[in-house]
């Protein structure tokens, strides 16, 4: 199997269309993945930020997609007792939201 940015890209803006900016969140969980992946593991996730910029997502949509979306139902569900900045440590080096 073959994995490319573009094709990320495509499956975020499909999810907005149908869902809106706030369903769309991408995991790092490379668990069980293989193939010819573009991004192998999530030290190459900034290539996925910048794959959104193209794509035409603005800054805070990104922002949501990287972390904000699945923090903010995080906080949601837990009544904020899971929420803090060492839940998501690659958070911080993605995207400001999750300062």
């Amino acid at each position: 199997r073959e994995s490319r940015v573009e094709d990320l890209v495509a499956m975020a803006r499909h999810e907005k269309r149908v869902g809106g900016i706030e369903v769309v969140a991408i995991g790092s969980d490379f668990d069980g993945i293989d193939g010819d992946l573009e991004i192998p593991d999530a030290a190459r996730m900034p290539l996925l930020a910048d794959g959104l910029s193209r794509g035409g997502f603005t800054d805070d949509e990104i922002d949501k997609i990287l972390c904000g979306n699945v923090l903010r139902v995080i906080r949601d569900v837990s009544g904020g007792a899971l929420f803090g900045p060492r839940l998501f440590p690659f958070c911080h080096f993605l995207s400001p939201i999750c300062h």
